[in-house]
């Protein structure tokens, strides 16, 4: 894959994620391009947060896992996740 289809990719899954989590139609600026695709978010409602979007099959579980315990501990340090 190109990494012109990547970053539709990482655009596309970002996208669907939102819809997901209930804030479609979000604007979505591209801050970090690596393994992982990392943007701000800014909902219709001029909230602003940030989504970050993993290529398929390049992290282990294990890491995976790390990164999610980590985003679970954000809200004790007053850090607002969805």
């Amino acid at each position: 894959m190109s990494e012109t289809e990547h970053r539709l990719d990482f655009i596309q899954c970002a996208e669907r994620a939102l819809d997901e989590y209930g804030i479609p139609g979000s604007e979505l600026e591209l801050l970090n391009l690596s393994a992982n695709a990392t943007y701000r978010v800014i909902a219709p409602t001029g909230e602003h947060s940030i989504i970050r979007v993993h290529r398929a099959d390049y992290n282990a579980p294990r890491t995976t896992n790390r990164d999610l315990a980590w985003i679970t501990a954000l809200p004790d340090d007053g850090i607002t996740t969805h």
